[in-house]
């Protein structure tokens, strides 16, 4: 009761070298409280820990038996990992070689035996070495590369499928493409590219998640890769928006190319929110054989968020259409003014050419045309001529 306790840090921002401090009882109680230094050596070390593979903390501070168990703090008092082992020979003498459990792991694993009383399958990263078996059965014997689109398959308590996820920067030509597999209650990634793995990374430091079943990991997954989309789509319509008022102001340039290049984007995340809902409908068939009512709820509003999504796609999609033919309009507008113009000058000047046509072919004939009242009346008549056809085309609103 109102003892002090220690402020936990988080392990994942470690850097290698950043001093950091061990306390333990070494060699039994007479030594407890021992407090050693050193420094961050390494993070993110997989140790082989009787049998079990571990990614522990590095550190050079001085550990020994009776320190496992014990906090190793940074410089700012807060406890990152739990101290564990000594790297130790037989044959050679090995000093600075200690390793501790991240606090963010040990974390998940003391909240885990708490609510659960046991600790809860954890994700992997599947590589095809280590499960053969699985990555035939997931990619059907291909490879990373010649996966397509997104699905999802369930047969004999093994579910699989895959990802093609569109890029933000440029959704037409660059994908993130990796598979699933769930199997014997663990949850396996497949990727050739180490995409994944950033994507879980991101994911944990922007969502907090419970990790229960492998399958609502995998929803929750599914729930960050989406979360910001529809922020993505607004910037498509924002842009629409821009060029819309562009247009009005005459001042649009490469107009059908810039809407071109978005209807494509705009195509391809079509085609991957239908997928996605595709997936959806078949994690539901499993999901109701397993009776999970949190893997329910969750597909339940990931399904109903992905169509908004593909709905939004197709709202924009169809703005982009509108803007387009308005472009269209527009052009057709000013060809067919510039078309009666053309059409209005040569309606009135036709008459002075028929006018100059026909003196010109009786020129030899026309002995008036070398008295000076000759040629002054000719252009009169012409010039009342011209009067009159634009008096008749105002009238008519011809011009």
């Amino acid at each position: 009761r109102n003892l002090p306790v220690a402020v936990f840090g988080i392990s994942d921002d470690l850097q290698v070298g950043e001093p950091v401090y061990a306390i333990g009882n070494p060699l039994g109680v007479e030594l407890r409280n021992t407090l050693t230094s050193g420094i961050v050596s390494a993070i993110n070390r997989d140790v082989d820990v009787d049998g079990v593979t571990m990614t522990l903390i590095q550190t050079n501070a001085a550990l020994n038996s009776g320190n496992s168990g014990g906090p190793l703090i940074n410089q700012f008092g807060q406890v990152v990992g739990v101290n564990t082992i000594k790297m130790m020979s037989e044959y050679d003498t090995i000093e600075g070689l200690g390793f501790a459990i991240p606090s963010s792991l040990a974390l998940r694993w003391v909240n885990e035996l708490i609510e659960y009383g046991e600790l809860q399958p954890q994700p992997v990263l599947g590589v095809e070495q280590e499960h053969p078996e699985l990555f035939d059965r997931t990619l059907v014997g291909k490879s990373i590369s010649d996966i397509h689109f997104c699905k999802a398959n369930h047969y004999k308590d093994i579910t699989s499928g895959s990802f093609v996820l569109p890029t933000k920067e440029d959704p037409t030509n660059q994908k993130i493409v990796f598979a699933f597999c769930i199997a014997e209650n663990t949850l396996y990634f497949i990727d050739d590219q180490n995409k994944i793995e950033l994507l879980l990374s991101d994911m944990q430091k922007e969502v907090e998640y419970q990790l229960t079943t492998p399958m609502v990991f995998l929803l929750d997954f599914m729930q960050f890769l989406i979360a910001d989309d529809v922020y993505y789509l607004q910037r498509y319509e924002e842009r629409l928006s821009e060029l819309e008022e562009q247009l009005k102001h005459g001042i649009a340039k490469n107009l059908d190319q810039s809407i071109m290049g978005m209807r494509k984007d705009l195509n391809v995340l079509g085609m991957y929110y239908e997928q996605l809902s595709d997936m959806g409908q078949t994690l539901e068939n499993v999901v109701l054989q397993q009776r999970d009512a949190l893997a329910n709820n969750l597909l339940s509003l990931y399904v109903t968020r992905v169509n908004q999504l593909y709905s939004m796609v197709q709202t924009i999609k169809d703005y982009a259409s509108q803007l387009s033919n308005l472009a269209q309009n527009i052009l057709s507008a000013k060809q067919n003014n510039i078309t009666t113009f053309l059409t209005g000058v040569t309606t009135i000047f036709l008459p002075l050419t028929l006018v100059t046509g026909w003196f010109g072919m009786n020129f030899k004939y026309l002995p008036l045309i070398y008295t000076r009242q000759g040629f002054i009346g000719t252009c009169i008549f012409c010039v009342l001529c011209l009067a009159l056809e634009i008096y008749i085309f105002s009238k008519k609103n011809l011009f």
